[in-house]
């Protein structure tokens, strides 16, 4: 009977044991769901950090050519450009590069050079200044 009251201990300790390491087992599986949820959130935010940067950038290239164009376009942000002196020169246009007869308003990307007009853009494959494959365009309005 003492062998017996033994072995019944051993077995209801054993099952405590079992019952101990399954519900340890299920918290590691949940656990592991859960760093899994974390480092899929985690990737998912450094690409849309990166779109953020490269959006950012673009931005402020765009905002960069617009202010190039404006100056090429004769627009000048100080009050001395409303000054009219008959000795002052003409601010450069930027002539298509393809064309020669209108406005380069379109840049042409992503070598970013402002150098065609919008009616030969559809024509460029290639940059008309480095050469660089052209992968879209952006027209620059002002």
């Amino acid at each position: 009977a003492l062998h017996h009251t033994a072995e019944e201990k051993a077995a209801k300790a054993l099952r405590e044991k079992e019952l101990e390491l399954e519900a340890k087992f299920a918290r590691t599986i949940e656990l592991e769901k859960m760093v899994d949820d974390y480092k899929a959130e985690a990737e998912w935010l450094r690409g849309e950090v990166d779109y953020l940067e490269r959006t950012k950038k673009t931005l402020r290239d765009m905002n960069k050519a617009r202010r190039y164009a404006d100056y090429a376009a004769g627009v000048e942000d100080d009050a001395e450009s409303s000054y009219v002196d008959s000795g002052r020169a003409e601010p450069v246009r930027l002539a298509c590069k393809v064309c020669d007869r209108r406005l380069a308003t379109v840049l042409v990307w992503p070598c970013r050079h402002a150098c065609v007009c919008t009616g030969c853009d559809a024509a460029v494959r290639v940059c008309p200044i480095c050469g660089a494959r052209k992968t879209w365009s952006i027209e620059l309005k002002f």
